[in-house]
């Protein structure tokens, strides 16, 4: 082995450890964010349609949701969505999570997308729902419920 290539295997080997350092770090990062993000999107789904209470989904609402509807009208269409479907009997399943860079300065601000397949007592509808974090917390983009019911 040539010393001048001899040289470079220290640095070669410092290098893949931080790298390998960074990746573990955003594979843990992107975990918690999951984490984080779904169990919010469960607890105010669970609040909004068991507990007839929308005032965590407007805590945690962005300025883009509330700008596409005002408080008072979100409040009104989801308790309106209860009424139609009747309560909210099993959350079957949810399937997505959080979109983040595994390199912590790379990529902008962690998103989150979710569908959870919901049974009302009415019928069975999925809920998609789309979060961006921000400042440290997660905040509703978008929040809807697709029943043909709702088309009425």
């Amino acid at each position: 082995m040539s010393r001048k290539f001899s040289s470079y295997i220290p640095t070669l080997i410092v290098s893949l450890i931080l790298v390998s350092g960074l990746v573990a770090g955003g594979i843990l990062r992107k975990a918690n964010l999951d984490n984080s993000s779904q169990e919010l999107a469960i607890a105010v789904t669970e609040a909004i349609f068991v507990d007839g209470n929308t005032d965590p989904l407007l805590a945690h609402a962005h300025a883009s949701l509330v700008a596409q509807y005002s408080e008072e009208n979100l409040r009104k269409t989801l308790l309106s969505i209860s009424e139609i479907l009747g309560p909210l009997q099993l959350i079957e399943s949810i399937t997505g999570g959080a979109n983040v860079s595994l390199i912590p300065f790379l990529g902008g601000a962690p998103t989150a997308n979710y569908a959870i397949r919901t049974n009302f007592n009415e019928d069975i509808a999925p809920l998609i729902i789309e979060m961006l974090q921000e400042e440290g917390s997660w905040r509703f983009t978008a929040y809807r419920v697709d029943s043909p019911m709702l088309l009425n």
